[in-house]
């Protein structure tokens, strides 16, 4: 997936917006298209020790998994779960995206964000599932995932005819905890080539470490790594802004 650095018209809405209110109060006063979700949650790295997903699907090294309670936004509140994958290439693939906010035009605006890549197609890899099904906690420094039931997904293909296979995404359990000083991370990530989005996260929290336990990998209390920057860490404060595409 690419990165560059944002966009004029992107980078001038965030000077504007920024003016507007301090780093970390809830703002939803913003641009025509513009919108925004502030979030406390973790993203880490797991490295797979066994072949996963089966064949024929292309087999993943490493997961990158983004777990995140949204406390409020221009969709509402809710918990989700990103999952990208290792490419063989380095970079990294949005490959799902799970949510228990149940408002459906979130899910449509998360598939246009994602247009043109995995997370952006049918209804399989970016849906809903019930709050009892998927969790993100909260508690002080810590932050506690749980994904309860599988998640039937598209999957890239080693052959390309048909391109992606279904796969699930087993049941997991993810604790991550506070270890070292605090981190404020901010960066942009341009989806120019995709859908055209561009979108902004400040996240203030810590470093830390954290373990992952799954059955189907057979991991108990795995440790995953918080690494590296700038997306891995512990978030207390999160803000993610997104700027659509600018007119044509």
């Amino acid at each position: 997936m690419k990165k560059t650095k944002v966009t004029v018209l992107a980078l001038a809405l965030l000077m504007m917006l920024t003016a507007i209110a301090p780093t970390f109060a809830k703002n939803f006063n913003l641009p025509e298209g513009v919108s925004r979700s502030y979030w406390a949650g973790g993203i880490c790295v797991v490295a797979l020790t066994t072949t996963w997903p089966p064949l024929p699907a292309a087999p993943a090294t490493q997961l990158r998994i983004d777990v995140r309670h949204h406390e409020a936004g221009t969709y509402g509140a809710g918990d989700s779960l990103n999952i990208d994958a290792r490419t063989p290439s380095g970079g990294w693939l949005p490959v799902t995206y799970f949510t228990t906010n149940t408002d459906p035009a979130f899910l449509t605006f998360i598939r246009k964000v994602y247009y043109r890549l995995p997370i952006g197609m049918g209804t399989l890899n970016a849906k809903y599932v019930p709050a009892s099904d998927l969790t993100v906690e909260r508690q002080g420094n810590r932050i506690t995932a749980e994904l309860k039931t599988k998640q039937t997904v598209l999957w890239a293909k080693l052959s390309t005819t048909p391109a992606f296979v279904q796969v699930d995404i087993p049941p997991f359990k993810l604790e991550l905890d506070q270890v070292g000083g605090s981190l404020h991370l901010d960066f942009e990530e341009d989806l120019s080539s995709y859908s055209g989005y561009v979108f902004y996260e400040d996240m203030m929290g810590f470093d830390g470490n954290g373990v992952l336990t799954c059955s189907a990998w057979n991991f108990v209390n795995h440790p995953v790594t918080l690494s590296p920057r700038p997306y891995c860490g512990i978030t207390m404060h999160g803000i993610t802004t997104y700027f659509p595409p600018p007119p044509a």
